[in-house]
């Protein structure tokens, strides 16, 4: 049975076929640029100096490539990280001049050795430059690395919110409610079901989705909440407070359903007494603002709702994923009782 090899080796072997063919492509250029005055090269010759020269870059693109991996150019510790960075050039010049010190008896690159301090000028005439693009484009290989990583991330955190928002719960719940209506009222129980069926339908069409126009989310949560007020009958009075020009801002997708179900089975459901809910959209400086807020129980001593569930974790993580600082979510007492949910995410058009 055959492995596929490791990243590392992998990067091993393209360092080493890179290197080369640059190697073979300058014992070309190095053999026709001889002209028939001149001094007269052999192929050999130009092979072996040439690839010499290319081989010892592979130790160094390793290097490079380590360096940028562990202490990669970015905003933070940007000064000593560039420090380093700095101190691996000059050794890679010393490197350079003291490796061919050490072979050119055996590789032939000079005639008559230069003395090292001559060694030392002319590597750092021929090797900075090269050198810090291999830098370049070590980073380009690290931070596309850390994208598809950060991809990898979103893409599992959206399968965990699509999970923790159908729950089993909820289709239990609302199969049950369902159920006593199919006698009393079909055709209550029938638009229950074409209501489920289109939460299914929008959570599984935009699984591989990360941000839908806000207009679709308030549809979504609109065919949620009318579930969850067949459910608790007269207990739900909901109250929309929607700013058109939020509406074609793209959120996050399945954002807006966690909040309303926590609002509802944490804060609503647990009294007695009918409760209200009031979803809000509203675009303010470069923003989109959406509120979630009940007049249920409020939040525990700890500043959390009565029982918060899995939901919010997962709400948190793909704000963090999606827009890092710039997502912002809080949860805040309502005045004279209950929970205001409050999200707010950058103002970005949507295509249609």
């Amino acid at each position: 049975m055959t492995t596929s090899p490791s990243p590392s080796r992998r990067w091993w072997l393209f360092a080493f076929v890179w290197w080369t063919l640059n190697g073979v492509a300058s014992a070309s250029q190095y053999v026709q640029m001889a002209g028939p005055g001149g001094e007269q090269v052999t192929w050999r010759h130009a092979l072996v100096t040439s690839l010499a020269s290319a081989w010892l870059w592979v130790p160094l693109t390793m290097l490079a490539l380590w360096l940028a991996h562990r202490y990669p150019l970015g905003r933070g510790r940007l000064l000593p990280r560039l420090g380093l960075h700095l101190l691996s050039v000059i050794a890679v010049v010393v490197f350079r001049a003291v490796a061919v010190l050490v072979f050119n008896s055996w590789v032939g690159w000079y005639a008559t050795l230069p003395p090292l301090p001559e060694l030392l000028l002319t590597s750092a005439q021929n090797n900075v430059f090269l050198y810090s693009l291999v830098i370049g484009v070590a980073h380009a290989a690290h931070y596309a690395s850390e994208s598809r990583r950060r991809d990898d991330q979103l893409a599992e955190a959206r399968l965990l919110t699509l999970k923790a928002q159908i729950q089993p719960h909820f289709l239990f719940n609302t199969l049950n409610t369902i159920a006593l209506m199919v006698r009393e009222s079909p055709a209550n129980a029938e638009r229950l079901i074409t209501r489920l069926s289109e939460l299914f339908r929008h959570a599984l069409e935009g699984a591989t989705i990360h941000e839908v126009p806000l207009a679709d989310e308030l549809r979504f949560a609109a065919a949620y909440l009318e579930i969850e007020a067949a459910r608790l009958e007269d207990r739900l009075r909901v109250e929309w407070q929607i700013d058109p020009d939020a509406l074609g801002a793209r959120v996050p997708h399945l954002i807006l359903q966690p909040l309303v179900e926590n609002a509802i089975r944490h804060g609503i459901a647990p009294r007695s007494a009918a409760g209200r809910l009031r979803v809000a959209a509203r675009r303010e400086n470069g923003k989109v603002r959406l509120e979630v807020e009940d007049d249920g129980v409020g939040l525990d001593q700890a500043g959390r709702p009565a029982a918060a569930g899995v939901g919010l974790a997962n709400l948190r993580a793909r704000l963090a994923a999606l827009y890092g600082p710039a997502g912002e979510f809080a949860l805040t007492p309502t005045p004279g009782g209950g929970v205001t949910a409050t999200l707010v995410v950058p103002y970005r058009a949507s295509a249609s």
